[in-house]
């Protein structure tokens, strides 16, 4: 599939660009020139398109003579420039040797006419003549797509998801012969072969069925040329001559990809291909075989090809060629996808691409197993942040590494072979995490001894140290305060696992919140193990211990004890509560419910 890059931080752009690109190419884009370098050196796009105004220093330009620098076959790329280009900048564009160059403002017109100029410098895409008469199928634009052959160039005319006619020294010869084997007169033939084929059929078909005829001689050109070998194609806009008589496609299809050799197929025995239907009802005059029948009742669901070949119900040839005709046809889509239309040559250079990223994921997470097993390993070096980094800094890094080892990131291979490596660095980093929030603490309780022994006996090495951190002390509670609002929002929403990392954030800047104690044991209460109530007690009785006067921690925590049968630690709260209001109607109510527990 032709593949159209876009570097851009411009939404509007994206939108333009994605409604004026032809429906056989597929639009990649990025933000940023590092995210773009990157994407380059996994990827090679067809063509090019870069936003002259970008974030920083960059510009469009500076990006095209880096990436130049690092990809020496970079290829044909577009500049989108702001509004009245000058001479300058058309000078810097044609040195920089930038095949297109589109000012805004932007509109669709000018877009598909800068993408036609941009294709043209591409060059004509290498298509193979069935897959060309499958694109004629599920595309219904009226087109001419002239191919080269060794006999001369060959004209095919598609429309409407019909082949109307070829345009072939050859072509004309067997249909004519045809003809007068028939007994037909054809007369004298016009300079335009197409004007002349559509005046042609347009009298003979009211008295003779010429379809069978037309289709034969289509057939038998089609049959002589190499059929699945991939060839220069262009592809242009055309009105069709009323009159023609259009060729079924699939028809032909059915006959012609039983000429493709087996060997051409052996791409989609490869391990990964699977094959899905995807239409639920098929056209009443489809021309197809029991044994495609067949497979689209064993593709209800996506499947292996290397599965259905095992089963030995079909024979080899025949199964692939049933696949890949239903492919050209758009009755199975492939994973991975290559449409439209589906081809060959674009399903290898995707799987090549997954084995290329399952292999460069792989790599990367047995280095960082090998790098988080070195013994005595900092906390700080395993969450990549320099020594001494603020809190913050510590949990970004933490949910960022989490992220990248996180499902949606990673291929579904390599979530599959590298689980218990994925445990062991989820676990690493969480404990990582652990000991930097520890540590902070302890930092809070040597400033709290520094500013008790500065009250006593005045400056001293404990309290100048404490000094240094006070100074980060308030933006440390704002942060905690703001952590802690975001927090009750999500619980609010009961998006519980999104509160929980607010909470650890909060408790990062500020481990002396009894508030966050308290949420956080309010979670952990809704897990149901041994050792989330474990947890939920530590949090509710650290909340006591850091606001011993709050009666909703003493009350909760009462509850907590009495659902899970511990009278004894419940009645010890409910007597810490009352002290604090006797006729308090929650902790009555508890006592009233031990009682009839008793009984």
């Amino acid at each position: 599939m032709n593949t159209l890059f876009v570097l851009t931080r411009d939404s509007d752009l994206l939108k333009v660009l994605r409604v004026a690109l032809p429906r056989a190419w597929d639009l990649q884009e990025r933000g940023t020139v590092a995210q773009a370098m990157e994407f380059l050196a996994d990827c090679r796009p067809t063509a090019i398109v870069a936003d002259m105004t970008l974030a920083g220093q960059w510009d469009g330009l500076s990006f095209v003579r880096t990436a130049r620098g690092h990809f020496p076959d970079l290829p044909p790329v577009a500049i989108v420039a702001a509004a009245g280009v000058g001479e300058e900048l058309e000078s810097r564009v044609r040195d920089a040797g930038v095949a297109v160059l589109l000012p805004r403002p932007l509109d669709e017109s000018s877009c598909r006419r800068a993408l036609a100029r941009l294709m043209a410098a591409v060059g004509p895409a290498r298509v193979s003549l069935i897959e060309a008469l499958g694109e004629g199928f599920v595309d219904f634009t009226h087109r001419r797509v002239a191919v080269q052959t060794q006999d001369g160039e060959l004209h095919l005319l598609f429309g409407e998801g019909r082949l109307w006619t070829l345009v072939h020294p050859l072509y004309w010869e067997r249909y004519r012969s045809g003809l007068l084997g028939a007994g037909m007169e054809c007369g004298e033939q016009g300079e335009d072969l197409q004007l002349y084929l559509a005046e042609l059929e347009e009298g003979l078909a009211r008295s003779v069925p010429l379809a069978p005829i037309k289709q034969q001689a289509t057939l038998s050109l089609l049959a002589s040329l190499p059929l699945h070998a991939p060839m220069r194609c262009r592809s242009e806009p055309v009105v069709i001559p009323e009159g023609l008589l259009p060729i079924e496609i699939p028809a032909l299809l059915v006959q012609l990809v039983d000429q493709i050799p087996e060997e051409g197929l052996a791409v989609l025995k490869r391990p990964g291909v699977k094959v899905s239907r995807v239409e639920e009802v098929l056209p009443e005059d489809l021309p197809i075989q029991p044994h495609h029948g067949y497979l689209l009742q064993q593709c209800q669901q996506p499947v292996a090809v290397s599965d259905l070949l095992q089963t030995g119900i079909l024979p080899g040839r025949q199964l692939l060629g049933g696949v890949y005709l239903l492919l050209l046809l758009g009755l199975l889509a492939s994973e991975p996808a290559v449409e439209p239309p589906f081809r060959l040559s674009g399903l290898a250079v995707r799987l090549d691409e997954e084995t290329a990223l399952i292999q460069r994921q792989s790599e990367a997470i047995q280095n960082l197993v090998q790098a988080f097993r070195v013994p005595g390993i900092s906390p700080y070096k395993v969450l990549g942040v320099p020594p001494g980094s603020a809190p913050a800094d510590a949990v970004k890094a933490h949910e960022a590494l989490k992220e990248r080892l996180s499902p949606a990131n990673l291929h579904p291979e390599v979530f599959k072979r590298h689980q218990k490596e994925l445990f062991f660095l989820t676990a690493k980093m969480g404990e990582s995490l652990l000991l930097l929030q520890n540590r902070y603490i302890e930092d809070r309780k040597a400033e709290a001894k520094a500013e008790s022994a500065e009250a006593e006996g005045g400056p001293n090495p404990v309290a100048q140290a404490g000094t240094a951190l006070r100074r980060t002390s308030e933006n440390r509670q704002q942060e905690a305060q703001l952590s802690l609002r975001r927090a009750i929002d999500c619980m609010a929403q009961e998006q519980w696992h999104d509160a929980s990392q607010h909470l650890r954030l909060a408790l990062f800047h500020d481990g002396f919140s009894p508030q966050a104690h308290y949420l956080m044991a309010k979670i952990y209460e809704k897990n149901t193990n041994s050792r989330a109530k474990h947890m939920a007690e530590r949090e509710f009785q650290r909340a006591i211990e850091l606001d011993p006067r709050d009666i909703e921690y003493l009350l909760d925590l009462a509850e907590f004890y009495l659902n899970n049968g511990l009278f004894a630690r419940c009645r010890a709260y409910l007597d810490k509560a009352q002290a604090l209001s006797l006729r308090d109607p929650r902790a009555i109510a508890m006592r009233k419910r031990i009682k009839e527990i008793d009984r």
